[in-house]
């Protein structure tokens, strides 16, 4: 029996840019609720680049409900329906953009990291909350609690070193890794060529393995 065969690339995305047509339509044909399937579809897409830009988890949820809000206000402009998902993840970028610029503080500092991987909404965000009941069968309370701990501290060290990148690359490796977009979507988005997307994601993983191997007191693996 021959194996299923998986669509291509462009077969998927061209079914997202359909789906996200029809959903913009019936919005505007007056059925507000369905914008709804949006907010579920792009929610993790907005906080990736959010939190690209600000590297803070408290301040890109935020930005991305305002941004919800301005796309529903301005959905009407919106010429080309399909492509949706590039126009709102202008709204979440240029929002960020104003916010950081606002800011009063400098926008790295651990403190704010930590203060964010501590709450429950930065799974909105990342989905990679620790579960408060996430042990073994047979591991004891004080084991699992011990094991959240050094889960908990070796995420803020990678979270703390992705801050650390400029500011295209923080969003390049958001994209990537916590929306798990293709080089071609980022390329698009970013409005660079794919090679120059698979370029910053080099470069940016070769920085933070470097960190994190120092941060995490091991040794730095060969480039």
């Amino acid at each position: 029996m021959a194996a299923p065969v998986e669509p291509r690339p462009y077969e998927c995305l061209a079914k997202m840019l359909a789906e996200d047509r029809e959903y913009v339509e019936r919005v505007l044909a007056g059925e507000p609720e369905v914008f709804e399937q949006l907010v579920r579809k792009y929610n993790r897409l907005g906080g990736a680049i959010a939190y690209g830009v600000l590297s803070d988890f408290h301040l890109a949820e935020d930005v991305v409900q305002d941004a919800f809000i301005r796309a529903f206000e301005a959905l009407a402009g919106l010429k080309e329906p399909a492509r949706f998902r590039f126009w709102f993840a202008g709204i979440v970028k240029r929002r960020s953009i104003d916010v950081l610029r606002q800011r009063k503080t400098p926008r790295m500092r651990a403190a704010s990291l930590e203060a964010g991987a501590a709450e429950d909404g930065e799974g909105q965000v990342l989905g990679s909350t620790i579960s408060s009941d996430s042990r073994r069968p047979d591991q004891s309370p004080a084991a699992s609690q011990l094991d959240a701990v050094v889960h908990a501290e070796r995420r803020r060290q990678v979270l703390e070193c992705i801050s650390g990148l400029d500011e295209d690359d923080r969003i390049v490796v958001s994209l990537k890794h916590m929306e798990g977009l293709s080089y071609k979507e980022i390329a698009e988005f970013m409005e660079l060529s794919v090679s120059a997307v698979e370029s910053r994601l080099f470069r940016a993983r070769k920085v933070l393995r470097k960190q994190l191997a120092a941060a995490l007191k091991l040794d730095s693996p060969e480039s």
